[in-house]
């Protein structure tokens, strides 16, 4: 194809970016230094992340349906599902201690959490199970809530319902953006 064909055809690596296209942020600018601290934290979550073992202190409840875990900050939700066997093989030692038996079960998660977020994560022992709590996620049946800590002048009011979208730019870092601009593509992102 030559240059004069391929400039009447555009494509989406020759057609020029038309910023107005894209969503304006609500949040401020990012800092320069931005790419760098992402990284850093990436890195350091990466490493936390592989020598990361849930204990049974961190089971906050377990069922034969689910198990519920304290995911900490910084830990990938991956390496959370992944210790689960480890702590379940604690539980199971002294069930059969008891006299019980217990099979292995099939492990999903059926909620995730950001890198950065600690909170608590489902993990369900059924696929069953879990297709109908995600379903439940999915279609925001299940009441989150999220407390968040912030520097500053302490704000008047007891509550406040924020509704946005956000993304991660190309450097990892998260924008808020208005409901309006939800599900639009975001500077710095390629979805296929």
């Amino acid at each position: 194809m030559s240059a004069s064909q391929n400039s009447m055809n555009p494509t989406s690596q020759n057609t020029p970016i038309n910023l107005q296209n894209y969503p304006v942020p609500l949040s401020p600018p990012l800092n320069p230094l931005s790419k760098e601290m992402e990284l850093a934290r990436a890195m350091s979550a990466s490493s936390k992340s592989s020598l990361f073992a849930l204990s049974k202190s961190d089971v906050i409840y377990q069922d034969q349906w689910l198990i519920a875990v304290n995911k900490p900050q910084g830990v990938y939700c991956e390496s959370v599902l992944n210790s689960v066997p480890q702590v379940l093989d604690c539980l199971v030692e002294s069930s059969e201690l008891s006299g019980g038996t217990v099979a292995r079960p099939e492990l999903h998660l059926a909620n995730r959490l950001d890198r950065d977020t600690s909170g608590v994560m489902i993990i369900t022992k059924l696929h069953k199970v879990a297709s109908k709590l995600v379903k439940a996620f999915t279609d925001h049946k299940v009441r989150k809530t999220y407390i968040a800590l912030c520097i500053g002048s302490a704000p008047k009011w007891e509550k406040i319902a924020i509704k946005s979208g956000h993304g991660r730019s190309k450097f990892g870092a998260f924008r808020v953006y208005a409901v309006s601009d939800v599900g639009r593509s975001l500077p710095g992102r390629v979805h296929s």
